[in-house]
């Protein structure tokens, strides 16, 4: 893994640093609110391009990585079978257009999809459906529905037809009903499904403390950024740093060295500026977290859908 230069915090920041560290901070934080469960198994958001509910807020579904494409998943060569990359990114601000974009490439068998157009997201609990057109190989004339779900594990389904015949081209659950769950284990990556929610503000969950904001100077001119935490390695709690050019959807994960997801620091809307949370070393479900190495991960995005930022850190909590 590439080595990740250490951040060197201000005097500001390292007096900051030490009062938030000392001890548990009163923030009035709530619960993450139940935006990737629906109870009661009804969808918790479903959009299609060109609705509108009331509010203005986010969903998105975006990942990368690799899936085992089994013989039989290319229709014109049913024995080709191995890895397969995937990439896709979608948000859909309420009321507005959807946008974003996939590819799938499936080199053993020289297949290229790239998305053009983009005209469904539905999300049900840890689960997204995508569907939309695009090119194969450079030629246009193609449909793609891509199912996928958040984990750990995190799962994947891509399904390619020909636009004009209902073909199916590509399937990698060729098994299955259209409509069935995906299947496929993602590799070498992740996948962050997020409903949107119509009161959404910024979270703080019980396990992190929300140390500070600073506000941005007039005509300050900010970007996405991750610091690296301080201090590092840590033992009781460690500062982690965050900028955001303009109101942005935010989420803030650990993760271990698998990739799966340890603790929620914030998610929700958040005001530009830079912000500070402290992790102080346990789980979503409340657990002190095992000494090792950890990855702070950041997903953000303007609440227009426009930009996208994703950044890693790497942290060692010690006994």
């Amino acid at each position: 893994m590439r080595k990740l230069s250490a951040y060197t915090l201000s005097s500001a920041w390292l007096v900051l640093a030490a009062t938030a560290l000392a001890g548990p901070t009163t923030t009035g934080g709530q619960p993450i609110p139940k935006i990737y469960t629906a109870e009661d198994g009804t969808p918790t958001q479903s959009l299609v391009s060109g609705t509108s509910t009331s509010g203005a807020s986010t969903a998105s579904a975006h990942g990368h990585g690799k899936i085992d494409s089994p013989a039989g998943a290319l229709v014109a060569n049913p024995l080709a079978a191995g890895k397969a990359d995937v990439h896709f990114d979608f948000s859909q601000v309420t009321g507005a257009k959807l946008s974003g974009s996939t590819r799938f490439r499936f080199k053993t068998a020289h297949l290229d999809f790239r998305s053009g157009s983009c005209d469904r997201l539905v999300i049900v609990g840890k689960s997204a459906t995508i569907g939309g057109t695009g090119t194969l190989n450079g030629a246009a004339g193609y449909r793609f529905s891509l199912s996928a779900t958040s984990g750990p594990p995190h799962l994947f389904r891509m399904r390619i037809t020909n636009q004009a015949t209902s073909a199916v081209v590509y399937d990698s659950q060729r098994n299955d009903s259209e409509t069935a769950a995906p299947t496929a284990a993602l590799g070498n990556g992740w996948i962050d499904v997020t409903a949107a929610s119509p009161a959404a503000r910024a979270q703080v969950p019980a396990g992190a403390t929300r140390a500070s904001a600073i506000e941005p100077a007039a005509g300050a001119d900010l970007g996405f950024a991750l610091a690296q935490n301080f201090p590092n390695p840590f033992n009781g709690g460690t500062l982690v740093r965050f900028t955001l050019p303009e109101r942005s959807h935010l989420k803030l994960l650990v993760l271990d060295v698998a990739g799966r997801q340890v603790a929620t620091l914030a998610v929700g809307a958040w005001d530009p500026g830079t912000h500070a949370v402290i992790w102080r070393g346990r789980t979503d479900a409340d657990e002190p977290a095992r000494s090792g190495v950890y990855f702070v991960r950041m997903t953000a995005g303007l609440m227009g859908g426009e930009q996208r930022f994703m950044a890693l850190r790497k942290m060692v909590l010690v006994d």
